[in-house]
This record gives C-alpha cells, structure tokens and sequence, in this order.
C-alpha cells in the first residue's frame, strides 16, 4: 500500500472511529440526579486503540467522546472528557503494542484506570466538591469496566481482520 493510500485510510478510519464513538456513547443511560451517564463508548475507544493505534485511536476518542458530551448538554465536561479519552486511548494503543496478546485485557484494564482517576481529578478541580467527586468514582469504574470488557471482546473478535494495527 502507498504512503498516501495508508494516510488516507488511518484518517478516513479515524473519522469513523470518531463517529462511532460519538453514537456509541450518546446512546447512555443517565445517572439519576443529572451527575452523568453511563455507556459504552469507551469499548469503541479500546477498539480504536486497537485498529488505529497511538494518535489515530487519540484524536477520535478525544473529538468523539466531547463531543457527546456537548451534544448531552455536558459541555462543561467536554475539555476534561478530551484530555481523559484521549490519553486512555494513547495508553491503551501503547500498551497493547508492548504486552503480548494474551496480556491485551491487562492493558486495556490499565489503560481504563485513566478515566475514575482523571474525571475524579476534573471534577474536584473545575466542577464541584470533593463528596461528589468521590460518589461518582463508582460509575465511572462500572462504565469503563463495562467498556473494557466488551472492547477486549470486539478485538479479540478483530484480531484476524485488516483492520488490525500492526
């Protein structure tokens, strides 16, 4: 495949990766009380992290997941939601990278740590108090426990597809 060719399919790939981790988590179920949601966007983000790799599975996680935010009317989340997807996607990729494929779960659950701890750290400094931001830790390890495991499914489930990065 050209150097182009390969260019355009990462970008083309990661646009759709964006787009389906947009749709994916904007089909939520909100905590009661109107402190968030819970869905299933970050499976999308750990496939990314997968298919796309370390930038590629970043950006769309990052531009994806804000996006909802702001489409939810969570837009004050939307800074803090860029930073935390964008980096468990990053570290996600990275880790999957250097484990080997029977450890991927294990990078991935490392990787998902990155979200109670970084919504934990936004909410405590931009959003609200310390009791609250605590409350929410549980929801956010229940989402993206949930996401992880599913999306260590869809990759075991991509793994002998072209989609796979290599």
């Amino acid at each position: 495949m050209s150097g182009n060719t390969f260019k355009t399919k990462k970008i083309v790939l990661g646009g759709l990766f964006a787009a389906l981790i947009t749709l994916v988590t904007y089909l939520a179920i909100r905590i009661p009380g109107g402190s968030g949601y819970i869905h299933l966007g970050d499976s999308v983000i750990f496939v990314a992290a997968f298919v796309l790799g370390g930038l590629g599975s970043a950006a769309a996680a990052a531009v994806g997941s804000a996006l909802t935010d702001i489409i939810l009317g969570f837009a004050i989340y939307a800074p803090g939601t860029f930073v935390i997807k964008g980096l468990t996607a990053l570290v996600a990729a990275m880790l999957m990278k250097a484990f080997k494929p029977k450890l991927r779960i294990l990078a991935i659950l490392i990787a998902s740590l990155i979200i109670p701890i970084g919504y934990f750290a936004y909410e405590l400094s931009f959003i609200t108090t310390f009791e609250v931001a605590i409350v929410n830790i549980p929801f956010n390890l229940l989402q993206t426990t949930v996401g992880s495991i599913v999306g260590y499914a869809l990759t075991i489930a991509l793994e002998k597809t072209a989609l796979k990065n290599s």
